[in-house]
């Protein structure tokens, strides 16, 4: 059978990097597999506990907190990239004015694992000062498996020629008794996917994929559970309306302090009473766009009319809004993810640095009339955002608010 072939399948395992052992640090070995077999072996640093999620790479160097504390990275077993982390302190967290975490982009950490290159341990930094946690404290206290000693370059390149897949982290057992396991059968998905006619065809899964299970909900877990308004100081400007599919507080603090909004934060299957707000936000979020069949409607039915307010969709809320529409969305072989992503807008020919996290691509050439490409990323070409030509509609993809990334936008 297909499930007895893949037990029994020859497996490749890369032992650890020759790097000094880090000092202080108890270790405790740990094993990446990943669903095609593949085994990668490290130390622990982290919580001792197992965590299963699609393995991605990202490229960014500062803003780890509020990386691993964004809802969009749900699912998501982190690689980064940056070859070494001098462990700093993390400040426990603490509300701010408008009662979101102070520092993070949720009150949690919503990545699965994260798997970083090289740790080296300041003596400085061993004990952290009062209202502070030392980062292997701060994997620990929430639970967040963290692997160091693996061989990052070689899974970084694994992962870019095979494209991103599911994995599971095994902490307290080595890659011998990992062999042994067979490996799991679902959940991965595995589509045949013909290249399409367009730039999106060279970056899109054209062989069978392995990824998360199509009926993998990771927005319900990272979604509101009930209604939250947001005030600025002084008289609001105006009221978004903001559909929480996986928002993070860096966007919440843009609407309310920068642009001085009024904001009220909905669950993420509450259709918005358009009366109520002067502008919707479909928020960012984690996981697939296509599982989202009722705001898929509900945003086609408001983009129809052409007397509705106005629209905006950011990450998650841009890919609804493009099947909206009856554009296409497909999986990218490689994720967009990092900081430091250079987007072009097609208005001004003005370049932006910007940050993206998004494994899910708009296919500009499907879009319908009156629809334009309004930014595209410069390095791979691929749309960056969508606009209605006359009425006041809008999607991105890229992040617009700073929280541990450029400015530009």
């Amino acid at each position: 059978s297909c499930s007895r072939s893949r037990a029994c399948a020859m497996t490749n395992v890369f032992a650890p990097a020759d790097r000094t052992p880090t000092p202080g640090v108890k270790s405790t070995p740990a094993v990446l597999r990943l669903d095609d077999g593949t085994i990668f072996e490290g130390v622990s640093i982290g919580y001792n506990g197992g965590a299963k999620g699609c393995v991605v790479f990202n490229t960014a160097m500062v803003g780890f907190p509020e990386a691993l504390t964004n809802p969009e990275q749900k699912g998501l077993i982190v690689v980064t990239t940056w070859a070494s982390w001098v462990t700093f302190t993390v400040k426990t967290p603490e509300k701010d004015s408008l009662g979101l975490c102070a520092g993070f982009e949720s009150e949690h950490v919503a990545a699965e694992a994260v798997i970083i290159p090289v740790v080296t341990i300041d003596p400085d930094d061993e004990q952290a000062p009062e209202g502070h946690l030392t980062v292997l404290q701060w994997f620990k206290e929430n639970k967040l498996p963290a692997i160091t000693g693996l061989n990052t370059r070689a899974l970084v390149k694994h992962i870019a020629k095979h494209g991103e897949m599911r994995g599971e982290v095994f902490v307290g057992q080595t890659a011998k008794q990992i062999e042994k396991m067979p490996l799991p059968p679902s959940p991965r998905l595995r589509v045949e996917r013909k290249r399409p006619p367009s730039p999106l065809g060279r970056l899109c899964h054209a062989r069978p994929e392995y990824a998360l299970a199509a009926d993998e909900d990771l927005v319900a877990p990272t979604s509101t559970s009930d209604t939250k308004v947001f005030m600025p100081e002084g008289d609001p400007s105006v009221h978004v309306g903001m559909i929480d599919l996986g928002v993070n507080a860096g966007l919440i603090r843009y609407f309310v302090r920068l642009a001085g909004a009024k904001v009220t934060l909905l669950t993420a299957n509450e259709k918005p009473d358009m009366g109520l707000y002067d502008c919707v936000v479909v928020s960012t979020g984690p996981g697939n766009p296509a599982q989202h069949p009722k705001m898929i409607e509900w945003i086609k039915e408001h983009v129809s009319d052409l007397t509705s307010k106005p629209l905006l969709g950011l990450g998650l809320g841009c890919q609804i809004m493009a099947l909206a529409i009856g554009c296409t969305v497909q999986r990218l072989h490689l994720g967009q993810r990092g900081t430091n992503q250079p987007v072009l807008d097609l208005r001004t020919h003005n370049c932006m640095t910007t940050t993206q996290n998004y494994g899910y691509a708009v296919d500009s050439s499907s879009l319908p009339k009156n629809w334009a490409t309004l930014f595209t990323h410069v390095n791979r070409g691929t749309c960056e955002g969508i606009v209605h030509e006359s009425r006041p509609f809008m999607g991105l993809l890229f992040r617009v608010e700073r929280g541990g990334q450029p400015c530009d936008t």
